[in-house]
């Protein structure tokens, strides 16, 4: 398994540990770029769902993002991946007054602006 991490992070405790358990090769971050650029469909890529929000944080400031343009952003990167057939469910996420509404639909009428340009 590869791994791409700033190693600075890592202590000489984890980076044994991470190679005992599987972190056969570990590269500087930056590199997973050129690797990502390399993939066939027929590899076998793990998504870790909590850091699929990166593009949306680095659009912020170059567009204004409500509630329901950052679920739409959010449904669109599986959907570019391939197989995909739709969301499982209705966005979750909330913003302001909506945060208090564990199951707000979101509607255009109802949408707050979450950042401006």
């Amino acid at each position: 398994m590869h791994l791409f991490i700033n190693e600075n992070k890592l202590n000489d405790e984890i980076k044994s540990n991470l190679k005992e358990n599987g972190a056969l090769f570990i590269h500087p971050y930056n590199k997973i770029y050129k690797e990502v650029k390399e993939f066939t469909n027929s590899d076998v890529v793990l998504v870790h769902p909590d850091r699929m929000n990166y593009e949306l944080y680095n659009n912020i400031d170059k567009e204004v993002i409500t509630e329901i343009s950052s679920s739409n952003k959010l449904d669109a990167f599986p959907a570019e991946q391939g197989r995909f057939i739709r969301p499982s469910f209705e966005s979750i996420s909330s913003f302001g007054e909506h945060a208090t509404i564990v199951t707000c639909i979101l509607l255009m009428e109802n949408s707050f602006m979450i950042v401006t340009v």
